[in-house]
């Protein structure tokens, strides 16, 4: 979707099943963590960005950052473009063991960004801008392992549970029983596998429906309701934890 030119984050957002893309106007971020791996690059200049073990900013052309890390950037009104896959998804899991990522990489720029940055540059659609991104995904991760470990039968279950209702109330109890393991078993067996405990993960699926309604003409308040949350300041708190920004500075009152 293009978002409106009000916003301060001005550019096309695009989500799908497993992870979504940013390109356009960035502004700075407060420090944050989300539960996808994350590929930051630039489009016209260097960003300054900094991880959770390091205070002070380092200028980058591209970073990649694992999931669950706590990071800040600040594109002083760059161009960039801003790639997330979901941390459980086979594309995220092969880039982190082909790159053998642990929290945060800097990269230096593809060659191929510049294709992406001329679509960009051209209004191209939607399709074209994914090729690009496709195109630098390739440059920068070559020779992507094929041979993964399939994830646990039972926690793909719950996976596909939570991800089928994201803003209905599973309780743990529940998918436990759904998938045959004791709660105490399957929690640990949950974090184990995906980085983070049920209930995180649910908040993280509501937030993406929340990202995808965002596209719509809802309300804030109806984006909250219909993604899972309280109300629009729960939405909004949320939303600034795992993306250190305001959904109203993507032009969402």
């Amino acid at each position: 979707m293009k978002l409106p030119e009000r916003a301060t984050w001005n550019g096309i957002l695009h989500i799908w099943s497993g992870g979504g893309w940013y390109i356009g106007t960035a502004r700075d971020t407060k420090p944050h963590a989300h539960h996808a791996l994350q590929i930051a690059l630039s489009i016209d200049g260097q960003f300054l960005f900094r991880g959770d073990l390091v205070k002070e900013w380092i200028l980058c052309d591209v970073v990649i950052i694992a999931p669950n890390i706590r990071h800040q950037t600040d594109a002083e009104g760059r161009t960039m473009a801003l790639y997330y896959l979901d941390a459980d998804s086979k594309q995220a899991r092969q880039i982190s063991e082909t790159l053998d990522l642990k929290r945060i990489q800097v990269l230096e720029k593809p060659v191929e960004l510049e294709l992406l940055q001329q679509f960009w540059q051209k209004g191209e659609t939607v399709e074209r801008m994914a090729e690009g991104f496709d195109a630098v995904l390739k440059a920068l991760c070559k020779d992507l392992k094929k041979n993964l470990l399939s994830l646990d039968s039972r926690v793909e279950t719950a996976i596909e549970r939570i991800r089928s209702r994201p803003s209905e109330i599973v309780s743990v109890e529940g998918l436990a029983s759904e998938v045959g393991l004791s709660v105490s078993r399957f929690s640990h067996l949950f974090r184990e596998q995906t980085g983070l405990s049920v209930q995180r993960y649910r908040l993280w699926m509501k937030l993406r429906r929340g990202l995808e309604l965002l596209s719509s003409n809802y309300s804030l308040t109806e984006v909250a309701h219909e993604s899972g949350f309280s109300d629009s300041s729960h939405f909004t708190r949320t939303f600034r934890q795992m993306f250190g920004i305001a959904p109203s500075e993507l032009g969402k009152d």
